[in-house]
């Protein structure tokens, strides 16, 4: 089964003005849920992979800078899937 993921754009810290961030959700080719932050501020962890009670706190961390981008639309997504042969 391919895995699948969302990359998002938010704030690299509550005190940011921009949405200058990004992280990566989603679940690897055996269904786990994981976090992925290619540049984590003090707190975050880089990746957070396991239970989706585990991944839901640490969405949980971001939903404050999760904002609009620049011109006012919600926040930028990428979705991929990945595919294993």
């Amino acid at each position: 089964d391919p895995g699948e993921s969302a990359t998002i754009r938010v704030r690299g810290s509550e005190h940011s003005a921009w949405a200058d961030h990004f992280i990566t959700v989603g679940r690897d080719s055996n269904g786990e849920a994981y976090v992925y932050n290619p540049d984590p501020a003090a707190g975050d962890r880089t990746l957070t992979h396991g239970s989706d009670a585990e991944v839901r706190r640490a969405l949980a961390g971001y939903d404050r800078r999760t904002m609009a981008s620049g011109d006012g639309t919600p926040p930028r997504f990428t979705i991929m899937h990945h595919h294993v042969d």
